[in-house]
């Protein structure tokens, strides 16, 4: 299989790609060891799946060891400006800790991949297609629209509590209404209630008879006992 004509058969930069060939030929051929070596497509599966079946196309398969693997993929993403050589080489930089870039190829590599990632997502924005945008309503004219955000001013989709709810819960809260007035925040606390009353107790705390586990609601009309 003449791999040369396979691999200059998508756009490329021909000078990185011939250092890419000569590179990965001077290692067909050599042996797997155990920890020590990985296998890789000479021809990337992500530009040419036809011969990603390695069993089927054994000639495509190369075994590098970790270094020789991460200059590989280095290569690859010098001569192929896609946004599958660069997440490539992005993860190898993340995942070999064999082999890192120097600063200056890590600040290409990440600008590279940020404005790929940038272009994608502006391409694939779901907002972009049609078929998303005729699930939502339609606006008959500006002034419909305008109409609409007017009708939701003032909308919650909490409850509001009127002035007299919050004054009262403020003052069921206060001084020693407060179950945790004198005290310090401290893991274990349960609540207990008798439907009229709650306390908020410690593990040590005798409950009061008549008083199950289990807070009363706030919006109740109940009184907070301090237990000690």
């Amino acid at each position: 299989m003449n791999i040369y004509s396979i691999l200059t058969s998508s756009t490329n930069n021909i000078h990185y790609l011939t250092r890419y060939i000569k590179f990965v030929s001077s290692f067909i051929g050599q042996p797997k060891e155990k920890f020590k070596t990985e296998l890789h497509h000479i021809c990337p599966k992500a530009l040419f799946q036809e011969f990603s079946d390695l069993r089927k196309h054994k000639w495509n398969a190369s075994n590098l060891t970790h270094r020789q693997h991460f200059i590989a993929h280095w290569l690859l993403w010098k001569a192929y400006p896609t946004n599958e050589m660069t997440h490539a080489f992005w993860s190898m930089c993340h995942w070999n800790r064999s082999s890192k870039p120097n600063s200056k190829v890590y600040q290409s590599l990440k600008e590279d991949r940020a404005n790929k990632l940038s272009i994608w997502f502006s391409e694939n924005n779901p907002m972009h297609r049609e078929d998303v945008l005729e699930k939502f309503p339609k606006f008959k004219s500006e002034q419909h629209k305008t109409n609409i955000g007017k009708s939701n001013i003032g909308k919650h989709s909490k409850p509001i509590h009127s002035k007299e709810q919050k004054q009262l819960y403020a003052e069921m809260m206060t001084g020693s209404n407060n179950p945790m007035f004198g005290k310090s925040a401290v893991k274990g606390r349960k609540w207990y209630n008798n439907n009229t009353k709650s306390a908020y107790l410690l593990p040590s705390d005798t409950i009061p008879i008549g008083f199950t586990k289990g807070r009363l609601k706030p919006s109740q009309n109940v009184v907070l006992i301090h237990v000690t």
